[in-house]
């Protein structure tokens, strides 16, 4: 069974219709970032979903470090080397292997300024693909 990434809104409602349990029976591990734990315990969060975060089951994980390297800004062979990872991504499918190869990458590369983003005489940026920060996960289920 695979793992996923969740969002907010997934648990949210999952666990305010008493369905959450629907989760392991389809997916090995479910993976949230910091972000998705935080808005989860907010105190305007319904209190079912705040006190079923405070204790989570063993099937949600808080990934912190692959999904943090990939939202700081990239060396242009950081970009390189996470669209290797994403490729890779998208044929197999494996999340976890992606999240796997960005905490490689971090360990590799550390945490590091960006190439300077060169200037072009009317003082735009002259800006490349391999500049932005972007990664879509695209799930297509049929």
């Amino acid at each position: 069974m695979p793992a996923i990434v969740s969002d907010t809104t997934p648990l949210n409602y999952l666990v305010l219709i008493d369905a959450v349990d629907l989760l392991p029976r389809l997916y090995q591990r479910v993976l949230i970032p910091p972000a998705v734990r935080d808005e989860l315990t907010r105190p305007k969060t319904p209190e079912t979903v705040r006190l079923w975060m405070i204790q989570p089951p063993s099937w949600l994980e808080v990934v912190t470090r692959g999904i943090r390297f990939m939202s700081q800004p990239m060396l242009t062979v950081q970009v390189r080397a996470l669209r290797d990872a994403y490729r890779s991504f998208q044929s197999n499918g494996d999340i976890v292997q992606l999240l796997e190869a960005a905490i490689e990458m971090e360990i590799r590369f550390g945490t590091q300024t960006p190439d300077p983003v060169p200037v072009m005489n009317n003082g735009a940026p002259n800006l490349k693909r391999e500049y932005l920060n972007l990664i879509c996960f695209d799930f297509i289920s049929g």
